[in-house]
């Protein structure tokens, strides 16, 4: 897995749908660190989403 810090916000993206896809399938243990990971990345996402927004209204 890739640092999620030296990820495309695509690539967040991208990573999270195909965790989604693979959790129906998982054991017990491996849903849980998808869990984790779709966690880490979701609030990346959302840290990323929410300084590009300041960004965008600092520039108004």
């Amino acid at each position: 897995m890739k640092d999620i810090k030296k990820m495309t916000y695509r690539e967040l993206e991208q990573e999270v749908i195909s965790n989604r896809c693979e959790l129906r399938t998982a054991s017990l243990e491996h849903k849980r660190e998808l869990i984790r990971r779709n966690h880490a990345l979701m609030v990346e996402m959302d840290a990323r989403w929410n300084a590009a927004e300041q960004k965008r209204r600092g520039m108004k």
